[in-house]
């Protein structure tokens, strides 16, 4: 359930850094055509993953319309071998926590435990759930609302790869037993698109859990015949142009709100699933490398630099880098990731001096030109004057740097359209043709999504703006944060301006985990 893959308060922090983080020694890591996975188990078991990991990208794509030789980049995901590894990813996760994804100002990536003996591989259904929102965000081009959001998700995240295909539509067994013993919410709600479950913190858990169930099952009914299927969209581009959702749902679908509950409670004795022929993935596309003797003692620590911890934990995980620094002197990854980490939560005169030393033997290196930018753009913001423009176009030039190496990098497109922030004319069309891309590589993360809508509206391309925040704006988990941007979205409709309705997004991010 997406329970599982919301991020928690952190409670205790020094805990976690432990022996457990290290006790399996052989990592190595997976590179397909669309994922990279670093991993603590065996290379058979990480190979497996990716192979399926690949089935569900090609189930994705056939299903959202994916053009196939669109590049994207790599999705990232750490398999962990060790259950206690989860708790090194966040402290407080219960023993249950099967896997997460985290999107960020800082990048995207995804965590989940290796699949033990005997078991159905149940840790597979979170990131299905969490890659089938990445996904829809990067095909989205109308209105979703909240129940389709994640009934879409639910929907792909009981997905079963096999030898040469793929199931779509199995039935889940949480969600029956939830429809089965609760009393259900109604459609009317469900529909509408202010109808949140998430935001009160008194709110009772089993609303989600009702919520995540009759999304499921409304979203395997539309989308199991091509014809509702085909209503369902003309639901959303009604809905999405100012329709009241419950007029445009009965105009489009021809279903009468009072009498869903008994459509789909009809529907539901008599589900079925498909297997969908999708040609196995060849294990000799797998790039598979084993990382050094000693990256077990910091490559999952460094990993959680990516995730936006909160202040504390992130003070805690520069520590457990830091304790490193003799034993792993002489491991240049080690002291880039300490770098990173001292950039984040340390000093940025300790990360500039490790950077500037790294870098006279590593002049074309992504990483070290990405980071060395961010600790100009740092500094530039801390200075005045003369001084802080010096310290964009120094920023500037080693984000230009990195992306000659690596164009497909979100974060580093971000802070590259940021660093013109000095110029007379901006933002331009260069900063418009950043934070585009950005937004377009990693349409969850916040930070990209509301600087793209900001840089779109100084454009006067409202159209974009608008298209850059609508799947932000029906989180079911964030109600504070999804109401200001539908209050974002209806200004940009109003002709607002762009400071009117920047003011509306700018009371603050959502909170970090």
């Amino acid at each position: 359930m997406k329970l599982l893959g919301k991020c928690l308060q952190v409670l205790a922090l020094s805990a976690c850094l432990g022996a457990s983080a290290a006790a399996a020694e052989n990592w190595v890591r997976a590179e397909s055509e669309h994922f990279v996975i670093t991993s603590s188990t065996t290379e058979a078991k990480t190979v497996g993953y990716v192979q399926k990991l690949e089935a569900f990208h090609a189930l994705t794509n056939l299903l959202l319309g994916g053009a196939g030789g669109t590049t994207q980049a790599k999705f990232q995901i750490y398999l962990l071998a060790d259950p206690e590894q989860m708790k090194v990813v966040r402290p407080n996760f219960s023993d249950n926590v099967g896997g997460v994804y985290f999107h960020c100002g800082e990048g995207s990536i995804a965590y989940a435990k290796a699949p033990g003996y005997g078991q159905q591989e149940t840790n597979l259904t979170t990131l299905f759930h969490e890659y089938a929102h990445h996904v829809m965000f990067q095909h989205a081009r109308t209105y979703y609302p909240a129940w389709f959001v994640e009934g879409f998700a639910e929907y792909l995240s009981t997905a079963y790869p096999d030898r040469g295909s793929i199931s779509i539509g199995e039935s889940s067994t949480m969600r029956n037993y939830t429809l089965a013993k609760e009393n259900w919410i109604g459609f009317d709600k469900i529909i509408d698109p202010k109808f949140r479950i998430d935001g009160d913190k008194d709110a009772d858990p089993r609303t989600m859990w009702r919520f995540y169930a009759q999304s499921w099952l409304l979203a395997h009914y539309m989308l199991s015949d091509p014809a509702r299927t085909k209503a369902l969209y003309a639901y959303f581009n009604a809905a999405g142009g100012g329709g009241d959702p419950i007029a445009s749902w009965e105009s489009a679908t021809g279903i009468k709100i009072d009498t869903l509950q008994r459509v789909l409670q009809r529907y539901s004795d008599n589900m079925f699933f498909m297997n969908v022929p999708i040609a196995d993935y060849p294990e000799s596309s797998v790039r598979v490398t084993r990382l050094p003797k000693g990256a077990e003692q910091y490559v999952l620590k460094a990993s959680l630099l990516t995730t936006c911890p909160t202040w504390e934990y992130g003070k805690a995980l520069l520590a457990g880098i830091a304790a490193q620094k003799t034993a792993l002197a002489g491991d240049p990854q080690y002291r880039l990731e300490l770098a990173k980490a001292q950039l984040l939560f340390g000093e940025l005169g300790e990360a500039e001096a490790a950077l500037t030393e790294i870098q006279a033997t590593r002049p074309d290196d992504f990483e070290v030109n990405y980071l060395m930018g961010r600790v100009r753009f740092a500094q530039a913001e801390r200075a005045e004057g003369a001084a802080k423009s010096e310290r964009m176009d120094q920023a500037r030039t080693f984000f230009i740097a990195a992306y000659r190496t690596k164009k497909l990098d979100a974060a580093n497109l971000y802070y590259l359209a940021r660093s013109f922030g000095n110029k007379p004319d901006y933002p331009d069309a260069n900063v418009l043709n950043a934070a585009d891309s950005a937004h377009y590589l990693a349409p969850s993360v916040w930070e990209y999504a509301s600087f793209d809508c900001w840089v779109n509206l100084r454009n006067n391309r409202r159209d974009k703006a608008a298209a850059a925040l609508a799947p932000l704006g029906n989180d079911p988990h964030n109600r504070a944060w999804a109401a200001r941007v539908q209050k974002a979205l209806e200004a940009i409709k109003a002709g607002k301006s762009t400071s009117e309705v920047m003011n509306l997004l700018s009371t603050s991010t959502p909170s970090a985990p």
